[in-house]
């Protein structure tokens, strides 16, 4: 008796599903018995599909970081050593998790999966289907739209850890407001990262997803073209122009949103949170307000421009008319896209209550004579960008922001009622001892007597 993979042969190209489907209906029977009959495992459900899609999305990876090593050799017009050699080592060692991604993606989806997918495509292949029929495709059919967002989670991660370290390196750590204050505060590095120095504070983090996705997305198209196509320079120019115009989209698409107060996909990842308070000093979006602008912005913003930008760029490597497939792609991205930016929006961003704490931490740290003076500074002009008044006791913060001399308040502090101990009282200066300080010293002991007097 064949079993199933024998059989499944003979159809090259179908889906599980609709091999069952095509036996059963030859024979007269039905597709649960050919499945038993031919050893068919009908047990795989939700479960067996997210697994298979987290693997697939893993077993793409190495590809496409050979994919991008390969650039510049095929810029030079030298092919694609560093992916023909990791075929070979493949071919030797039997580790090639390419070829498992894609006969995982033939074998290894449930029924349901491959049905509904089946059911998509034919949405799409009817001349006569309109937006409402593609429209209800997907949501009859939710199962091959999370399942393929789930394959994507393996090569989000990738680009937020390779966005993660650009954004950190070079950075040398110091204390910052948040630690001195005891508080929920961001904190400040006292050397900031090399790509902070190039681009600034404010647009670290942006940039940063940026240059990872588009270094991802550089080296997926290239891994999507055979080596052994012709023409490997100029599938490697189309990589390069779709990697930078999907960095740039992602660079665009995280300042504004971070601007406005929430985050997208690659800012999530990459940053969490601003760490500069000036930058955090607005008042949060609520929640809903954060997930209905992610999902807009991640979805029909970014996803889908980038989507079509990719499909335009496999076209023109391919030799196919430059629109093919470019609607499917713009309308799946889209879709994953917002599902994707609605998520990291609930969990992630500051919340209002973070926003509050990170006041109580900037009015400590503000009043915190031992504190560094930057932080200090950066403290008081949190709370001048909030809108909250200062307390008339601390010292310090007067002077930062309105002038360079300290500003005393009209009310006596509990410090100032109990005046100078005497360790804290100057010694005497004459003119013999440092005739150079005379003036300046007498006026200070002059405006010391007299804040004395008017409090008596």
């Amino acid at each position: 008796m064949p079993s199933f993979a024998e059989v499944k042969k003979l159809y090259p190209g179908w889906n599980d599903t609709a091999i069952l489907d095509a036996i059963a209906k030859d024979n007269g029977v039905d597709p649960g018995y050919v499945a038993g009959y031919l050893g068919y495992d009908t047990s795989r459900g939700l479960g067996s599909d997210v697994r298979a899609a987290l693997k697939q999305g893993v077993e793409q990876l190495p590809g496409q970081v050979a994919g991008l090593a390969d650039v510049p050799f095929a810029l030079a017009g030298l092919g694609r050593p560093v992916t023909r050699a990791a075929n070979w080592v493949g071919e030797a060692t039997g580790f090639q998790p390419g070829q498992w991604a894609q006969e995982s993606q033939q074998n290894d989806m449930s029924p349901e999966y491959q049905q509904q997918a089946q059911e998509v495509q034919q949405a799409w292949d009817d001349p006569n289907a309109g937006a409402w029929d593609v429209t209800k495709a997907y949501l009859q059919n939710p199962r091959y739209t999370g399942v393929n967002i789930v394959q994507s989670v393996p090569g989000i991660a990738a680009m937020g850890a390779g966005g993660r370290a650009l954004s950190v390196a070079g950075r040398v750590a110091g204390i910052g407001l948040g630690e001195a204050a005891g508080g929920m505060g961001p904190v400040r590095a006292t050397a900031a990262p090399y790509l902070e120095r190039v681009v600034g504070q404010k647009a670290l983090v942006p940039v940063a997803g940026g240059l990872a996705e588009g270094a991802q997305q550089t080296g997926q198209q290239m891994d999507q073209y055979s080596p052994d196509l012709p023409n490997q320079q100029r599938n490697a120019v189309s990589s390069l122009l779709t990697g930078a115009g999907t960095g740039l989209i992602t660079a665009a698409s995280g300042g504004i949103a971070r601007g406005l107060g929430f985050e997208t996909v690659e800012t999530a990842m990459i940053g969490g949170k601003s760490v500069d308070l000036l930058s955090a000093a607005k008042r949060p979006m609520s929640l809903p307000g954060r997930v209905v602008a992610g999902a807009f912005m991640e979805g029909p913003v970014e996803e889908a421009s980038q989507s079509a930008l990719q499909q335009v760029g496999q076209n023109w490597s391919t030799d196919r008319p430059l629109g093919e497939g470019v609607a499917r792609q713009v309308v799946e991205g889209g879709i994953a896209g917002a599902a994707m930016g609605g998520a990291f929006n609930v969990a992630t961003g500051r919340s209002r209550a973070a926003w509050q704490r990170d006041i109580e931490a900037a009015k400590v740290a503000a009043a915190n004579p031992t504190l560094a003076p930057e932080a200090r500074q950066q403290a008081a002009e949190f709370l001048q960008a909030v809108g909250v008044p200062y307390a008339p006791d601390t010292a310090g913060v007067h002077d930062l922001l309105n002038s360079d001399r300290p500003v005393f308040s009209l009310e006596p502090s509990p410090s100032q009622l109990a005046g100078p101990t005497p360790d804290q009282r100057a010694p005497a200066v004459t003119p013999e001892a440092n005739p150079g300080q005379l003036d300046m010293v007498a006026i200070q002991q002059m405006e010391s007597v007299a804040r004395q007097q008017q409090f008596e």
